[in-house]
């Protein structure tokens, strides 16, 4: 039975994350093409240079941040219920998780894009937004509901296992799973000093309730969540190396203890 027919809630899931996903990477390409023609000086007719860090800002947030997080909360929603052979724990908290990361995504956008129009409300801080830069408390608070909708779509992943486990006791966790569950692991841990710069610092000193914030101790939460994101990335290419490209090309994965290393 076709994967859409057997988990059709699952499947909705997956094409809304993929479109939003392919969404912002079709719209932050384009704030691409137009800062390098902007920054070469081959073309500057679109934006004028007041509005390049604009460009610049949504080209960041929407490639680096909400494909990205779209794109794996999709291929793991896949890949869970793929591989446990079974829909997920929830399907009314995927729906609650993903929501919340599609609203934070246009809170965050509303403060980016306004920068290009005579609204009185920014979010010209890049996609690092360090202070003293100050983007409109909207632009936080998006940044906070994104990345917590991704923290329940992965416990919805655990509690999928638990509830496959409860019915396997003493099988191996199948391969895809497990590397579901490894990133999520690693993208808690690093996304939690991200989450505390945010929600502790920069949400109140947009609101005015602080007057000021440390921008060192801001940037070293930042990174911290900065250097390991790209494994975040980079995790869920190799399940699909070692998982999907293998039955592709007609082959099989050569080790599955090796892959789990």
């Amino acid at each position: 039975m076709a994967y859409l027919e057997r988990y059709p809630d699952a499947a909705q899931l997956v094409r809304f994350c993929f479109a939003v996903a392919f969404a912002s990477l079709g719209v932050g390409g384009l704030f691409g093409l137009i800062q390098a023609l902007h920054r070469t000086g081959i073309y500057r007719g679109v934006v004028s240079s007041t509005d390049y860090y604009t460009i610049l800002t949504g080209h960041g947030v929407l490639l680096a941040l909400v494909f990205t997080t779209f794109f794996i909360v999709g291929l793991f929603i896949w890949a869970v219920t793929r591989s446990l052979e079974r829909s997920l724990y929830s399907t009314r908290l995927a729906w609650v998780a993903v929501g919340m990361m599609f609203v934070g995504t246009v809170l965050a956008a509303v403060p980016i894009l306004a920068g290009l129009t005579p609204i009185e409300m920014s979010a010209d801080v890049l996609f690092t937004f360090y202070p003293q830069l100050q983007a409109h408390p909207a632009f936080y608070v998006g940044a906070a509901l994104l990345i917590v909708g991704s923290w329940l779509a992965g416990a919805n992943y655990f509690l999928t296992f638990r509830e496959w486990r409860r019915d396997n006791p003493g099988e191996r966790i199948p391969l895809q799973t497990f590397m579901v569950l490894t990133t999520m692991l690693m993208w808690y841990l690093s996304s939690l000093g991200v989450a505390v710069e945010v929600v502790v610092f920069l949400i109140p000193w947009s609101f005015g309730i602080i007057p000021e914030v440390d921008t060192l101790t801001m940037r070293t939460l930042f990174w911290y969540f900065g250097h390991p994101v790209v494994y975040f990335w980079l995790l869920p290419a190799y399940l699909v190396w070692y998982t999907i490209m293998p039955k592709l090309a007609g082959g099989r994965l050569f080790s599955d203890p090796l892959a789990r290393v």
